[in-house]
């Protein structure tokens, strides 16, 4: 289901109304759009020519896709045909209108088709209405595409340190993209006046939204050095107002040729700083929205399943800003586990648990997009219940935070010596972040002083072996820093220990007096765990760590054949 298939010439998908530029553009579109307000004023005379210009692609109504169908593949003989569910007395006018309204647009029609899914009418946040169809049963037999849709923080992150930020959200996006013909009774759906089908890609199927992906990916793959898209928001970024300007104007030219509309009152131009994809990204920083902290800050202590749920989702968004997450939510998440539904017995530990969560995010942290021609810097921490890393780089003498990230340690790997978890807390997060560390030299910081021995190591502990040599794709230094000293790692899985000796208090950046960072280079240092040996105790380890015991199988594994060494790493 929801391939997009490129089409030539199909003259019954010119579109209900024509071309869109048969139709006069509306007047003062630039009250509607949001402009820089650092601008010069020649550089806002200049947007302002730019709007006016391209007034037929900034517009409310949605475009008309050309050479792009969508197309719902389903087994033959199959047919979906569902009862028809009342509507609320109190919403029949409003429906009504949106009805109307659609078939106004071209976005539906009337249908003699044999199938039919019931329609659903939701509120919207600002009380307007929107028409949804439950196509779940036409979901089950449609075939799946699998395609792959974009991460969200690689997005953000491609904007660097761009001095000049635009984004534009296309007028109904999925409306903009015709459904195949043969495909759109497969779409009805029934009304007190009716039965209707689409005639554009309705929201509610399960591969429209990577239909119109592989849309946006192909118009931009052209421009992939100043411009993305996530299904229908698009960003535009560049380090110079000559660059941006022709960036704009090169992206708003590829949309007028599709036929593609973006509208006006949900469009920013040429800004500093910008709201996308639930972030406020633009100056090297990424930080959360504004109403979105407010909403966790006034998040009431749930009552049941689904209210907690619904707020570890929330939160879980924006986990990358806080630096212990995993060790947080645990008390929460297991109030969840093997349950669906039901209440909620709020006890004292999920009560502060919920309280220092909150407290986290409604921080002012401020996270940095990461720089690829500087050095990272990886923290890495470990306790009895967790393990944490942080991702920094540093800047005018001071680490900014990139990224923060932590688990939960198995029942396993609680019993595990110190000196283990301190090991298993470097894998995890070298595996973690390796979409940054991979085939770039970087600084690994820890505050346990035997790790420093870490790659040359001779231990007959297979455990450590095998974190050492999965290790060895990697090109690190390892640093020592003591705990007194290092204000992130100890906090990112400590915030609840017993040690409370160990503990920090938080800080997103390094302050400027902490001492030079120790450095021993390492040479290179891969392989998943496997098994479960005897956990060896901590001081003996640490011996074996520091060279103090000779281990004669490390070095019978080191000069072992490559295919006796995949079987031993499994």
């Amino acid at each position: 289901m929801g391939w997009v298939t490129f089409i030539e010439n199909d003259e019954e998908d010119l579109g209900p109304q024509g071309s869109r530029r048969d139709v006069a553009p509306p007047e003062k579109v630039e009250q509607f759009i949001g402009v820089g307000e650092d601008l010069s004023k020649p550089q806002k005379r200049e947007t302002w020519r730019l709007i006016h210009e391209f007034q037929d692609v900034f517009r409310k109504e949605p475009g008309w896709v050309q050479d792009a169908i969508h197309t719902i593949k389903t087994p033959p003989g199959a047919i979906v045909r569902e009862k028809w569910r009342p509507i609320p007395h109190h919403l029949l006018e409003a429906v009504r209108k949106e009805v109307s309204s659609m078939l106004r647009l071209g976005v539906v029609r009337p249908s003699r088709s044999p199938w039919r899914s019931p329609l659903v009418p939701m509120r919207k946040p600002d009380g307007s209405l929107r028409l949804c169809i439950d196509y779940r049963r036409l979901n089950v037999l449609a075939v799946f595409n699998a395609s792959p849709m974009p991460q969200v923080y690689e997005l953000i992150e491609r904007i660097g340190e761009a001095q000049y930020i635009s984004t534009l959200d296309l007028a109904k996006g999925y409306w903009q993209i015709p459904v195949a013909l043969a495909h759109r009774p497969k779409t009805a759906f029934g009304t007190p006046w009716g039965l209707y089908e689409f005639v554009r890609m309705p929201f509610g199927l399960h591969e429209a939204a990577a239909t119109f992906q592989r849309l946006m990916d192909r118009l931009l793959a052209p421009h992939a050095g100043y411009a993305a898209a996530y299904i229908d928001d698009i960003i535009i970024y560049s380090p110079t107002w000559a660059h941006h300007k022709q960036a704009l104007r090169t992206i708003l030219s590829e949309l007028r040729q599709a036929s593609l509309t973006a509208n006006p009152q949900k469009c920013t131009l040429a800004k500093r700083e910008t709201k996308y994809l639930g972030f406020l990204v633009g100056r090297g920083t990424i930080r959360p929205l504004a109403d979105k902290v407010e909403m966790v800050r006034n998040f009431p202590a749930t009552q049941n399943c689904r209210q907690l749920r619904s707020f570890l989702g929330l939160t879980n968004y924006y986990r990358r800003f806080v630096p212990y997450f995993a060790e947080l939510t645990a008390p929460l998440m297991a109030a969840l586990k093997g349950r669906r539904n039901g209440p909620v017995k709020w006890t004292e530990e999920m009560e502060q648990s919920f309280g220092k969560l909150k407290q986290a995010l409604c921080e002012d942290v401020i996270m940095h997009v990461p720089n690829f021609r500087k050095t990272f810097i990886l923290q890495t921490d470990a306790s009895e219940t967790a393990v944490g890393a942080v991702l920094t780089q540093e800047e005018e003498g001071i680490e900014r935070p990139i990224v923060y990230a932590s688990r939960k340690l198995s029942a396993a790997e609680r019993r595990y010596a110190t000196i283990e978890q301190e090991c298993l807390a470097i894998r995890w997060a070298v595996d973690h972040f390796r979409y940054y560390l991979m085939s770039r030299e970087f600084k690994l910081v820890t505050d346990h002083a035997s790790l420093r021995w870490l790659s040359t190591a001779k231990t007959d502990n297979a455990r450590i072996t095998r974190w050492a040599l999965a290790l060895q794709p990697y090109k690190f230094q390892i640093v020592f820093r003591p705990g007194k000293s290092n204000t992130v790692t100890d906090f990112l899985s400590r915030c609840d220990s017993k040690n409370s000796s160990e503990r920090m208090e938080h800080g997103a950046e390094k302050p400027a007096n902490a001492p030079e960072l120790e450095e021993e280079p390492i040479g290179q240092q891969v392989a998943e765990p496997v098994g479960n040996p005897a956990i060896t105790p901590a001081t003996e380890l640490e011996k074996e760590l520091t060279g103090q015991q000779t281990a004669e199988p490390v070095r019978k594994l080191a000069a072992a054949p490559t295919t006796e060494l995949e079987a031993l790493i499994g």
